[in-house]
């Protein structure tokens, strides 16, 4: 529900700062919770490591869409 919420939010550019933040909590909350790639062993760890970047990456976009968004224009 989060996350149909906050992309509606960004997509629809109303209050597109609320739901990029919302969306970036999510995932830096799934970052300990799911992916706690320094527990698992080597061949399972580095995968992990890889979804826990694509995460921090998806953040920074989310970023900017936030920044996009709160002056008007939608990205």
């Amino acid at each position: 529900m989060l996350q149909m919420g906050g992309s509606a939010a960004i997509i629809l550019n109303r209050l597109a700062w609320l739901g990029a933040a919302a969306l970036s909590v999510f995932l830096i909350l799934t970052i300990p919770i799911a992916h706690a790639f320094w527990s698992m062993p080597e061949p399972q760890s580095r995968f992990e490591f890889l979804v826990v970047l694509e995460h921090i990456s998806l953040i920074g976009g989310l970023m900017v869409a936030a920044s996009l968004g709160s002056r008007g224009t939608a990205p």
